[in-house]
């Protein structure tokens, strides 16, 4: 085999080729609301910026699309196309997430998840061949939680949607306020049902009434409901969550650590690129986690040999891999979940408020495993 070969880096992208979640997201009057994209778009400019330092390597990408129409298709096709050593970009909604992750546990492949926040992947379901570039659910609502607490906001009403992401999410959140000593004065369900028996869960006055409260947190992750809360409640309150504040992995108005290089790069170099998604959008933290596991393969790739091949798996597993997520420190990854620790971002629809975690939320060794779950408390040990 060619040396050329030898260090050429396979990296695969699997998706769904009709993904619900990509679907236009519009409310019943036909406005659109939560538009959600392939990650291809990171993936690509990570592609671009780390051509000359894989060059230097005196490696190259040999990068392939991956379209099936379910998990059972996905895992065949990566059983008979993908080798050993090679990397796969996983950007599947949370149920063929799993089953793909299951199917393929005893494969020598750096899996990258850059699209689930399920907490099972990271605890009961978790495997060593999985690294998350995107953050969990419970960095999310630890996020929000640590921001209340710099507030001394610390009476929260909770309210929450039907959908299983909103149930998920303040499954999280109720755990992250007791982790961080913010009480939860109440928690009440909203409803989008025009159904007299509903007012209570629709009515914003009702919903929001009768109770004190510092502030609303809110899970709608279709954001239908929750973009009709600010300046709606019955208490003149801050809002967080579906609307308002909300956690980020990355915004395209943070102006720090070299992100607006990365969001013009996101802009404008990937328009020149070819690929289908040329749409005037910004950078989401899908797009960004597609972005980091492609800088992330890079800084693995060993100095190049001549006598074997390059396993991203073993180069990926090493202690000392670490990355520039462009937020202030750098990105390492958890060695008991294989969860990518990193700083996190509260912004509003145009600014970035905060970056957290806080130094003043105290840890033994790293202030990000404030974020998330930590080792002590995490039922998945690969250390």
């Amino acid at each position: 085999m060619s040396a050329e070969k030898k260090n050429a880096i396979k990296v695969f992208w699997l998706h769904l080729e009709d993904d619900p979640e990509w679907q236009e997201q519009r409310a019943y009057t036909g406005l659109k609301l939560k538009q959600r994209y392939p990650a291809l778009r990171g993936i690509t400019v990570g592609l671009l910026e780390n051509k000359v330092k894989l060059r230097s390597k005196k490696a190259t990408f040999d990068f392939t699309e991956i379209s099936v129409r379910d998990a059972l298709q996905g895992i065949t096709k990566i059983m008979s196309s993908v080798p050993d050593g090679a990397s796969v970009l996983l950007d599947l909604p949370d149920k063929e997430m799993q089953a793909v992750i299951s199917g393929l546990a005893d494969r020598q492949i750096a899996l990258m998840n850059i699209r689930s926040k399920a907490m099972v992947l990271r605890e009961a379901a978790c495997q060593a061949n999985v690294f998350h570039l995107i953050p969990s659910r419970r960095m999310y609502a630890d996020t929000i939680s640590q921001f209340l607490a710099l507030r001394n906001w610390q009476r929260v009403l909770l309210l929450v949607g039907s959908h299983e992401n909103d149930i998920a999410d303040a499954t999280q959140l109720e755990k992250s306020f007791q982790k961080f000593q913010i009480k939860m004065v109440d928690k009440r369900k909203f409803s989008l049902s025009n159904n007299p028996r509903d007012r209570d869960m629709n009515n914003l006055k009702l919903l929001t009434g009768g109770i004190d409260y510092d502030v609303v947190v809110i899970t709608d992750d279709a954001g239908e409901y929750s973009r009709y809360v600010p300046y709606n409640t019955f208490l003149p309150r801050p809002v967080i969550g579906g609307a308002g504040l909300a956690a980020r992995a990355w915004h395209w108005s943070w102006e720090r650590y070299g992100a607006p290089q990365l969001n013009q790069r996101f802009d404008r170099r990937v328009k020149r690129s070819g690929i289908p998604d040329i749409k005037n959008r910004q950078m989401n933290d899908i797009d960004w986690a597609g972005w980091a596991a492609i800088k992330l393969i890079t800084n693995s790739v060993p100095e190049p040999s001549p006598d074997r091949q390059i396993n991203l798996l073993q180069a990926v597993k090493h202690k000392d891999i670490a990355l520039d997520v462009y937020k202030g420190s750098r990105g390492s990854f958890r060695s008991w979940n294989n969860q990518l620790r990193q700083p996190m971002l509260m912004a509003t629809h145009d600014a970035v408020v905060a970056k957290l975690p806080n130094t003043k939320f105290l840890h033994p060794h790293f202030f990000e495993d404030t974020l998330g779950i930590d080792a002590p408390q995490s039922t998945c040990q690969f250390n």
